[in-house]
């Protein structure tokens, strides 16, 4: 996994009406730490006017949507001329879905996801996985050995319980 995350700028930021503008203008002070509810609003107000103003708004939107969709990922600031507030009444918007590599470990699983019954390339190869996975882990002999152990001991109980010739045929042989 890299150590750092390549920041490819769209290229709408440039016709941006906020390029220039001091960022902790779209930032305001969260309510409980402004002075007064005023304030807060009077900070939104000046950010929602540059945004009035921005050709590209409606890209700001999407782009924040998209950022914000992603896990652990909380809402800040005025994007699109909305607050966080506004934003969150929003639906996310659709993820790209990425295509499925079929014959590969993950394809299964990716079929899953969509809700599609996996291909049988897919299942082939997760089966063939998991083989070797079991196979290879360190404890993986002495499981097969407990396991077969286990099948031979209940392939006996039922044998014995088929062909018990010990069941008393006279009352008498029960006491």
């Amino acid at each position: 996994m890299p150590l750092f995350v390549s920041f490819q700028p769209e290229p709408w930021r440039d016709r941006a009406a906020c390029t220039g503008t001091p960022p902790d203008m779209f930032f305001p002070e969260i309510r409980v730490t402004a002075r007064t509810l005023d304030e807060y609003d009077e900070q939104v107000a000046a950010a929602k006017a540059v945004c009035d103003d921005c050709p590209v708004t409606a890209d700001c939107l999407t782009s924040t949507l998209r950022y914000e969709s992603g896990a652990g990922r909380y809402r800040h600031g005025i994007f699109g001329g909305l607050t966080p507030d506004e934003r969150a009444l929003l639906p996310a918007p659709e993820r790209e879905v990425a295509p499925i590599r079929h014959g590969d470990r993950f394809g299964a699983q990716a079929h899953r996801n969509r809700g599609e019954v996996p291909c049988g390339a897919c299942l082939d190869a997760e089966a063939r996985y998991q083989k070797v996975w079991r196979d290879t882990r360190p404890d993986a002999a002495d499981r097969r050995a407990q396991a077969a152990e286990v099948t031979r001991a209940w392939r006996q109980r039922q044998r014995d319980a088929l062909y018990d010739d010990r069941t008393p045929t006279d009352p008498e042989d029960e006491r």
